[in-house]
């Protein structure tokens, strides 16, 4: 008993004892597990592939925007449907709004047409605070000389005629259609209705698009062949055309 006492005091010194002896052994150990391990390919000796970069981002394209709407000349306006049909009798009539009175002017620009001029007049009689009424006056395929013949001093009439441009300057003739819009504010008008005319003109210059030489006359003298002809030349720049057939 005395002897199994003894040792029990003794026990704890042989564990710091041999705790001593194995502390190195022990932090060798925890430092080798904490070590990183070699890759597969450096324990083959062979270099370690480089990394792969990520996916770069695909940038979202906005959509291109519309190109911008030029401006319609009105020598560039749409033409009417049925304008490649017969002309109105000399006598209809219309709502001054009517598309019908636009395909009139628009058979004098079709230079494919034999109708080269029509007259317009206002038809009087009608309700007050009804839409203005417009009589066909006349058209023709006898151009100036034909139309001058309706002219009527006690009325107002808006028209229009074709000539065409003949260029023979440069050895080649070439020919170019011109148009011609008129008011024509007859001398015998009333006072009272030539002051109307002048709003009267902004109804027909929506039908009368697309003239190369506007006029408002009273006197058939502004209406002759070598009148037109010296306007047309002044509104003609640099390049003027060598003669008008009218």
């Amino acid at each position: 008993m005395e002897e199994l006492h003894a040792w029990l005091e003794a026990l704890p010194k042989h564990l710091c004892a041999w705790a001593d002896s194995h502390k190195t052994d022990i932090f060798k150990g925890n430092a080798e597990e904490a070590a990183p391990q070699p890759s597969n390919a450096e324990a083959a000796g062979e270099p370690e592939a480089a990394p792969v970069p990520a996916a770069a981002a695909v940038p979202t394209l906005a959509p291109p925007a519309p190109a911008p709407t030029a401006p319609v000349s009105p020598m560039a306006s749409p033409r009417p449907t049925g304008s490649s049909g017969p002309a109105a009798a000399p006598g209809a009539v219309f709502a001054v709004d009517d598309d019908a009175l636009v395909q009139e002017w628009w058979r004098v620009r079709d230079d494919k047409s034999p109708t080269n001029w029509v007259l317009l007049g206002i038809k009087a009689g009608g309700a007050r605070g009804a839409k203005t009424q417009v009589e066909v006056v006349g058209n023709g395929e006898g151009g100036l000389k034909e139309m001058v013949e309706h002219m009527d001093d006690t009325k107002v009439l808006f028209g229009g005629f074709r000539v065409v441009a003949i260029d023979d300057k440069t050895g080649v003739t070439s020919y170019r259609p011109k148009f011609v819009a008129i008011v024509w504010v007859g001398e015998k008008m009333p006072a009272m209705a030539k002051a109307k005319v002048t709003m009267q003109r902004a109804d027909f210059a929506k039908i009368f698009q697309g003239a190369h030489l506007n006029l408002q006359v009273s006197d058939l003298g502004e209406l002759t062949a070598e009148t037109i002809e010296s306007q047309l030349q002044a509104n003609a720049g640099a390049h003027k055309p060598s003669r008008y057939e009218f």
